[in-house]
Order: structure tokens, then sequence, then C-alpha cells
């Protein structure tokens, strides 16, 4: 269990500030950490986090947890479809994490967000749609392993666009946006015309 003290989220939001300016976790000391964070450098290996690395995993963890108990009822309860409960309620989550997030996607900064975010995923995607798609990967020939990382992929990507834009949309306002994204497939986008839009 991940427990966070406001201490540990003043270092958390010091690393995130720090990573902004320098771009990348190579450049990022502990000592810099604890400057910005206003306490002793050593408080934080003794009490808090054993290094950048232990941040990292820590903010992981922290933005998994809220989105994976939202999912895991979801799936329990099957009462909607899952697009649309992404856009009611998983958005709202990360765009509270939004300057978090935005550094996550810097692969410079975190290479281990995307795949830790295939991992976390793939087992509730797997459930949601057990055997439901088994005609769409018999017709394409693919399995349907790589069909749930097509659909996860598919779902980051957008996720990833918005929240590193430079000034993400409030979720109330990208929702719609969002499940017309993930409607779309890539040959209709490719071949978009301005009477496509509603």
């Amino acid at each position: 269990m991940v427990i966070i003290s406001e201490t540990q989220l003043r270092i958390i939001d010091s690393f995130f500030l720090i990573a902004e300016e320098n771009g990348t976790v190579q450049k990022i000391t502990m000592q810099q950490i604890a400057e910005r964070a206003g306490i002793r450098r050593q408080n934080i290996y003794k009490n808090h986090f054993n290094g950048i690395e232990d941040i990292i995993q820590t903010v992981h963890l922290l933005i998994a947890r809220d989105c994976k108990q939202k999912m895991s009822t979801f799936i329990a309860s099957h009462d909607q479809d899952m697009l649309l409960f992404i856009a009611k309620e998983i958005l709202p989550i990360l765009y509270a994490k939004r300057r978090w997030l935005k550094n996550l996607y810097n692969p410079s900064l975190d290479p281990d967000w995307v795949p830790f975010l295939y991992q976390q995923y793939l087992p509730l995607v797997q459930v949601y749609f057990e055997n439901r798609l088994d005609h769409v990967c018999a017709e394409l020939g693919i399995t349907s392993e790589f069909l749930y990382h097509l659909i996860i992929g598919n779902i980051l990507t957008i996720i990833s666009c918005w929240l590193t834009s430079d000034k993400p949309e409030p979720p109330s306002i990208f929702q719609k946006k969002f499940l017309k994204l993930a409607a779309q497939s890539l040959n209709h986008l490719l071949n978009f015309e301005a009477s496509d839009v509603d």
C-alpha cells in the first residue's frame, strides 16, 4: 500500500518542478530536490524515499492506484461502455495529476512509464473483453493480446497527447473529443473531411 504524507507530496512536487527545468532525470540530484522541498537530504533518505527511482515508482503506484480502483469497480459492474467510463471517471483523475503526467510521458525522464501502464491495464482489459473480441481476432488473423495492446495503446496515445499539450483542456471539455477520437479509425483520420464533424 502506498501511503503519502504532505512532506512526501512536497518532495514529489519538487522533483517534478526540477524535472520541468532540466528535462532529464540524469541531471537531477537528491540535494536539489531537498533544497526545493525545504528539507534536509538525509531526512528524505531516512524517512521518505530511497532515491529518485523510488520517487518515480511511488508516483507510478499513486496514479495507478486511483485509476485501478475505479477500473476494477467498473469491470465488476459492466454497467456502461468502457470509453464512456474512461471519459467520465478516469480523465478527471489524470487531469488532477497533469503536471506529474506531463513529465512521466517524457521518455528521457521516465522510460518505464508507458510499459508500466501496459502492465497495469492489460489484465483489466483482458477481463473486461474476455472472449468478446474473438471474432475480431479471427477475422484479422491476430491474437487477442495483440488486439488488447492495440486498444490500450490507442487510449494511452490520446491521453498522452492531451496531457502533454501546452494547456490541456479540462476533462469536461475534452471528454467529447476523447470519445470522438477513440471512435475513429486511422483510415478515417487520414481521410478526414470537415463535413465529418458533427
